[in-house]
């Protein structure tokens, strides 16, 4: 079962990534016809015939509003608009919305969807290595830094390059029922090229759709592909502890996890101890974990197979404890007891899910 699950959603992600043989021919009809060549018909004379009933259903639409005057034969994309692939249980999409919007209903009466819509943000960002620029919890918004996708297209020996730069604003809110939450996704910036040679004409409204549209899909393929990890994690006897990115009660960025305190509160040392840690001391009613800190060289992280996070040398502290949704939260304070930023804690749990991919299992002693 786990197989199929894996090749549906190899096939979404070729499904929103994929093309044809080369990035421009994408945006161009088949030219088997020539298409590009064509030129208007001389109109058929009627003179002598009397009044002639004309048919308007395959008159040519007038350019919209949006559309430069330039934007005739080769220039105009072809593509289908793009849609909203609503793989991920629970979703659908806000067409009266100003921006590409997709909302998320929770199945549970406990669950509030916002707060996993958050979680599910931040840990799909963390998998491209993308830290937030800003957030707003209170207003719902989040810019992002800037994602990087890259393709490649056509045969060994002619092959095209393409690669895209994108920076988002999302924006979350909470509809009448916490049960329900939509996420709202408007590109800022965009720049792509092709073998190296940056593109540099103007955005059109489709293409800007289209931007926001595949950020949206990419995010609910990975919301599938997170949500079936973890019933099969549940599923396994598996040792390991899975975290995730999200927050405390307190609206403050943590690992967020299902396993009980007490498992995580005998794995966690072991865990640091990986990223160089060393265990100072800890206090299991108050939850807390006190742990120095030295940044290693860029070999260390080599060495371990784990992407690198640079802290201040100092000491750390983990603080656990439960949500209200019963789930198990570590939240990491510096010096003065100050909170690490969304930043920090998101470029560590890249290190814990690499220790994660690599089926690192640390046994209690």
């Amino acid at each position: 079962m786990l197989k199929k699950q894996g090749i549906l959603i190899g096939g979404l992600l070729l499904t929103v990534l994929a093309g044809c043989s080369s990035h421009e021919s994408r945006k161009k009809a088949v030219e088997d016809f020539d298409y590009l060549e064509a030129s208007l018909a001389q109109p058929i004379s009627t003179v002598g015939i009397g009044d002639v009933a004309f048919d308007p259903t395959y008159n040519v639409p007038p350019l919209g509003k949006g559309a430069l005057p330039s934007y005739l034969g080769g220039k105009v994309d072809v593509r289908s608009p793009a849609q909203v692939l609503t793989v991920f249980e629970g979703t659908r999409t806000d067409d009266t919305a100003e921006n590409v919007t997709v909302i998320f209903t929770a199945r549970d009466r406990g669950v509030v969807a916002k707060d996993d819509a958050w979680a599910l943000l931040l840990n799909f960002m963390a998998q491209f290595n993308v830290s937030a620029e800003s957030i707003d919890k209170f207003k719902g918004e989040l810019v992002s830094g800037t994602f990087v996708f890259e393709q490649e297209f056509g045969s060994f020996w002619n092959k095209t390059r393409y690669r895209s730069e994108e920076q988002y604003k999302f924006t979350l809110q909470e509809a009448a029922s916490s049960r329900a939450a939509s996420l709202s996704v408007e590109l800022l910036s965009s720049k792509e090229s092709v073998n190296g040679e940056v593109k540099t004409k103007p955005l059109l409204d489709a293409e800007k759709q289209r931007y926001e549209t595949g950020m949206v899909n990419r995010l609910l393929v990975f919301a599938l592909a997170e949500n079936q990890r973890k019933n099969a994690s549940l599923q396994s006897h598996d040792n390991r502890v899975p975290l995730d990115l999200g927050f405390d009660d307190n609206g403050l960025p943590a690992w967020v996890t299902k396993k009980n305190f007490d498992i995580v509160w005998a794995k966690l040392p072991l865990a640091l101890a990986a990223l160089n840690f060393e265990y100072e001391s800890s206090n299991k009613n108050l939850g807390a974990y006190v742990m120095s800190f030295k940044q290693p060289s860029d070999s260390y992280w080599r060495e371990k197979g784990v992407r690198g996070f640079e802290l201040r040398k100092g000491s750390y502290t983990f603080q656990l404890g439960q949500s209200k949704q019963g789930d198990t939260v570590i939240t990491i304070f510096g010096r003065d007891k100050e909170p690490l930023s969304v930043q920090q804690v998101s470029k560590m749990y890249l290190s814990i899910v690499d220790l994660m991919q690599k089926h690192m299992r640390v046994e209690t002693k």
